[in-house]
């Protein structure tokens, strides 16, 4: 398998290249780095308010789940 990195700037050039990946059938995933790094300060400030949970909490429910 090989990744391939390619930045786009403008609305119509990702359409483009959807539609080029659609045609030859390959897997691809779009990123967005920008609601990447919203989701990352959210959680950051909800952590930081104390509205999230230990992860040895919620991995040990996950293993109680998951037997």
């Amino acid at each position: 398998m090989r990744i391939v990195t390619i930045e786009i700037d403008e609305e119509k050039d990702l359409s483009a290249v959807e539609e080029f990946m659609d045609k030859k059938g390959l897997k691809y995933h779009l990123d967005d780095p920008e609601a990447l790094e919203q989701s990352i300060l959210k959680g950051y400030a909800e952590s930081e308010k104390g509205l999230t949970r230990p992860h040895a909490d919620v991995m040990q429910e996950f293993r109680n789940k998951y037997r």
